[in-house]
Formats: structure tokens, C-alpha cells, sequence
């Protein structure tokens, strides 16, 4: 006897398995366009299904196939074959015409980790970005730029014009690695400690 087998989800071509959750696969998104991968609650509606009955939009009875991993109905199903094949089938209540909490649950899940990932790839940046600062104002080219404005400057503050500049200044990180010399001013420590970053804390 023939027998009616549930056609598989499209392939993952952008995702990868990642774990499952409650039963559920989770998979990642490899080629997103950011530096960390986010997760997807996606099912591949493999051949864990089974035919149901439920209702079309104009009211009339409809056989579809009904996933087992995540509950949704992803296949219409001809009667003719369901009556040719002897396919066993169950009717569906209107209010299973969805996923349910099943799949909400795992979507939670997912949601909660992309955040943890997000968060995890800004403080990483972070780190990486002043690494990279640090590192670069130890550097021929930073001396280069500090004396040119130390110089213009006269060695003079440009915050109170009283003390001796002892520091340079960004006033600008738009061009971060590649200043403008405009974008950079002799400052005294006390300008630089108590006046700028003070402000900036208190904002």
C-alpha cells in the first residue's frame, strides 16, 4: 500500500545546527553581514508529521500536515490522497491553527541568547577597539601628530590658556587612527582630568 510522506522543509543553505532547545533545533546564521552569529528557531518540517484536518479561509475543510517538532501547518494535502492512501488522520481544533506555546517558548529562548551574543560581541569590540588605541598611542605616527600639536599650539593649553599643556586632546573620533591635525588640541591635565572627562561622566 502507498503511503503519503510529508515533503521536507527547504534546505538550510544560510544556517547551521547549533543545539536544540526543549526538544526543538535551533540553528545559526553564518553569513549575516555582522561579526557575531544570531540564532533561528528555524524547523526544517522534516518527515516527523502528521495529516490533519483543519479549515480554509472560506471555511471549508482542508487536510494539511502538521509538523510534530514545532506544531505548524506547513503543506496542503490533497483528500484524493489521503483517501487513496488510507492516510489515518486527526481533526484539528481552531485553536491549534497556529504554533502554540511550544514554539513561543523556544523563540523566547532564542530572543534571550541573540541578546547574550550581541552583548558579548559589543563588550569583545570594546575591548578590541581600546586595545587597538592604547596600542596606537604608543606609536611613531601618534608622537608625530602629539608634537605637530604641541607645537601649533605653543605648548599652551587651549582649554584655560593659563598652564602648560602637558596632553593632546580628541576632539573627535570620527577619524580615529587618521586625524585631521584639527581635530586634535594641546591640553593641561587638569583641563583634560577635571573639566573635559568630568563633563563627559556627568552627561
Amino acid at each position: 500500500m502507498s503511503t503519503l510522506t510529508p515533503p521536507v522543509g527547504k534546505k538550510l543553505n544560510n544556517y547551521e545546527y547549533s543545539h536544540h532547545v526543549i526538544g526543538h533545533p535551533v540553528y545559526k546564521v553564518k553569513d549575516n553581514g555582522q561579526s557575531f552569529q544570531y540564532l533561528i528557531a528555524y524547523c526544517p518540517h522534516d518527515d516527523k508529521a502528521d495529516v490533519v484536518r483543519t479549515k480554509s479561509a472560506n471555511g471549508s475543510p482542508l487536510f494539511r500536515w502538521r509538523c510534530r517538532t514545532c506544531t505548524k501547518l506547513f503543506a496542503v494535502v490533497s483528500r484524493a490522497d489521503v483517501v487513496r492512501t488510507s492516510t489515518p488522520w486527526f481533526e484539528l481544533p481552531d485553536e491549534e491553527n497556529s504554533h502554540g506555546e511550544y514554539f513561543e517558548e523556544v523563540h523566547r529562548h532564542v530572543t534571550a541568547a541573540n541578546e547574550q551574543n550581541r552583548e558579548k560581541w559589543l563588550q569583545d569590540s570594546q575591548q578590541k577597539r581600546n586595545l587597538e588605541y592604547h596600542e596606537y598611542l604608543q606609536s611613531s605616527a601618534w608622537r608625530l601628530k602629539r608634537d605637530a600639536v604641541m607645537k601649533r599650539d605653543n605648548r599652551l593649553c587651549q582649554g584655560c590658556l593659563k598652564n602648560q599643556a602637558t596632553q593632546v586632546h580628541h576632539l573627535t573620533y570620527d577619524r580615529i587612527f587618521n586625524e585631521m591635525l584639527f581635530d586634535l588640541v594641546a591640553i593641561c591635565h587638569e583641563c583634560h582630568i577635571n573639566k573635559v572627562h568630568k563633563n563627559k561622566v556627568e552627561r
